[in-house]
């Protein structure tokens, strides 16, 4: 009876296991479709609120950036921004204050002719970067592979590699993750670059 007890015991925490790794992959998928589909708000919620990424070329990001990125980049996503609301926009985003003056200054200068040529040059450069974000973050999206998932309790150490399309290089990511009311979440993550398989 033990030896059954001992077995039907073990056999539950291999499935248990197996459900969290399971989990654990699908927090990555859901972060790469949102992020494909141009849902970045979105995709935030899988990372726990003081996360850390150290990229392969060793820039920092932190949540407070994350954030700020997001909403700049979902704002910029809507083509009817007059030049005022991509001016703010870009302010807000970048923490910059701004006042009922700048505004009112927004204002006149979009009724300028100079003002409507800037606010379409944005558009039209905005456009582009878009169409080349877009292009970059699907690429990245499809070399994608998760290489190994550990999980111990409510703490996860996932390893990805994914093609660094601006470089070429291929990237390995160690990202650690912590499950909270019982969703993981992405606490940190710290890329390399490493020789292609």
């Amino acid at each position: 009876m033990k030896k059954l007890f001992a077995l039907i015991m073990t056999a539950g925490a291999v499935l248990a296991l197996r459900a969290d790794e399971a989990a654990v992959r699908k927090v990555f998928a859901e972060v790469n479709r949102l992020g494909a589909e141009w849902k970045l708000q979105e995709a935030l919620k899988y990372y726990t609120p003081d996360f850390e990424e150290t990229s392969a070329d060793g820039k920092k990001v932190d949540m407070v950036l994350a954030r700020k990125a997001a909403r700049m980049l979902e704002i910029m996503n809507r083509g009817d921004l007059s030049l005022t609301e991509m001016i703010v926009a870009a302010k807000n985003a970048a923490g910059e204050p701004v006042s009922e003056a700048d505004i009112r200054m927004y204002q006149d200068l979009e009724k300028t002719e100079h003002g409507a040529k800037t606010a379409k040059l944005i558009r039209e450069t905005w456009t582009a970067q878009k169409t080349k974000m877009q292009q970059t973050i699907q690429a990245q999206v499809e070399s994608f592979v998760i290489t190994d998932v550990k999980v111990d309790g409510d703490r996860a150490v996932a390893v990805f590699r994914q093609k660094n399309i601006e470089n070429g290089k291929m990237e390995e990511h160690r990202c650690e993750l912590v499950k909270k009311d019982g969703n993981w979440l992405i606490r940190r993550d710290i890329g390399k670059y490493v020789e292609a398989k």
